[in-house]
């Protein structure tokens, strides 16, 4: 039997398990929204002004409070299933039907594409939380060039992911890590090898590259996250913060 993807999984009050954090339901979802929330306007220095993407805003954990900051707030996902959960609370979204494994697996797109429905330079902020580590290097290319090339210039955006690099490498090889990553390729470990998008680690050079490459520059040091157990890190995946140039 071929395992059940995360896209098919049931979201309903009477299943309050939180997979990945999508279910609206989770007894937990308030606080982790209002966690998430933090980390988004601190790291992104929001502002009330703010014109902000949601890119892979899944069911809307953090739409709600983002639009308590800022008349302008746009979610943007490649599952529409769960941004049905957004237009019912009435959120301005925006679906395209990227094909993806695990969230989208009948999409007709090809994830290389330029795939984001908005304009060049369009947002003052774009976040992507846990957007990142459900991508094979080739895709996070493409979904970092995407949100450079809608982000204004002086902009910031906003990733957490899992990073692989010497350091996270050598506490993975000796299980000294939160997560138990197997390598898939020398740039790319997994958590699962049959469904190898549910949970990823990137070359953090492939990261690094792509976004000098697009005219962004980081904002230094990237912060390592509590899945290394670093415990005075600010969330659980690694935070990366991304200055348009």
């Amino acid at each position: 039997m071929s395992p059940v993807l995360l896209h098919d999984v049931p979201i309903t009050p009477d299943d309050p398990k939180p997979y990945g954090g999508l279910n609206i339901f989770s007894p937990v979802i308030e606080q982790q929204c209002t966690e998430l929330y933090e980390l988004c306007k601190k790291a992104g220095d929001l502002k009330t002004n703010n014109s902000i993407l949601d890119f892979g805003c899944g069911t809307g954990r953090i739409l709600p409070k983002l639009h308590k900051l800022s008349s302008h707030v746009v979610g943007f996902d490649i599952c529409d299933r769960y941004l049905q959960f957004c237009k019912d609370a009435g959120f301005q979204c925006h679906h395209a039907d990227v094909q993806h494994p695990e969230f989208n697996p009948s999409g007709v797109m090809d994830p290389d594409s330029e795939f984001l429905p908005f304009f060049e330079k369009t947002f003052d902020r774009v976040i992507g939380m846990a957007l990142l580590n459900h991508q094979d290097p080739q895709r996070a290319k493409r979904i970092i060039s995407e949100a450079l090339r809608v982000t204004k210039k002086g902009g910031r955006i906003v990733f957490t992911t899992f990073l692989l690099n010497p350091q996270s490498t050598f506490q993975l090889n000796y299980d000294q890590c939160v997560f138990s990553f197997k390598e898939k390729t020398p740039e790319w470990w997994v958590t699962n090898y049959e469904r190898p998008y549910l949970n990823c680690a990137i070359d953090e050079t492939i990261i690094r590259r792509t976004i000098i490459e697009n005219k962004g520059q980081i904002v230094e040091p990237i912060q390592y996250g509590h899945w290394r157990q670093i415990v005075e890190a600010p969330t659980g995946h690694d935070l990366i913060i991304i200055r348009k140039i």
